[in-house]
């Protein structure tokens, strides 16, 4: 979370946009949260990644298309 934090105010600060970081479940739950469209940038383990654009694990059938 600190790290999305820094993340999000250098973002505002350099673009004007409004950012924030929120706390999440992990990995999963941000891939899921981009795949909704309710994030824009989000962090995740290289595996975790890899298995929701791919579809695998514990995102079979479900595939994250814009990682």
């Amino acid at each position: 979370y600190p790290l999305g934090g820094s993340f999000a105010e250098i973002i505002s600060d350099a673009t004007g946009i409004d950012t924030n970081a929120e706390v999440s479940g992990a990995s999963a739950e941000n891939m899921n949260t981009l795949k909704d469209g309710n994030a824009e940038i989000a962090f995740s383990q290289t595996d975790i990644a890899s298995y929701a654009q791919e579809g695998k694990l514990m995102f079979e059938g479900a595939a994250v298309d814009n990682v």
